[in-house]
């Protein structure tokens, strides 16, 4: 929770060596991702990650994620809740 929002986060990590993380998608797009950092205002993703490293995004309630859809340089994969 920040500032009375509560906010949740998705996390990616990279199990593959050089893979782009395109787009995360949650509830079929009807979730709105924050996709810029707050103190760059520069987008998250895209974003190139090797083996173990990991990006995040975030998105404000009253959204809850039943469904995130993650579009990578490899694939896209989908994980529902």
């Amino acid at each position: 929770q920040l500032f009375g929002v509560n906010y949740v986060q998705v996390k990616v990590k990279a199990i593959q060596d050089d893979v782009t993380v395109e787009d995360i998608i949650v509830n079929k797009g009807n979730c709105k991702i924050e996709n810029q950092n707050a103190y760059t205002r520069k987008p998250i993703i895209p974003k190139q990650l090797k083996f173990g490293e990991s990006v995040s995004v975030a998105f404000t309630a009253p959204c809850e994620a039943t469904q995130v859809d993650v579009v990578t340089s490899n694939g896209s994969w989908t994980v529902s809740y």
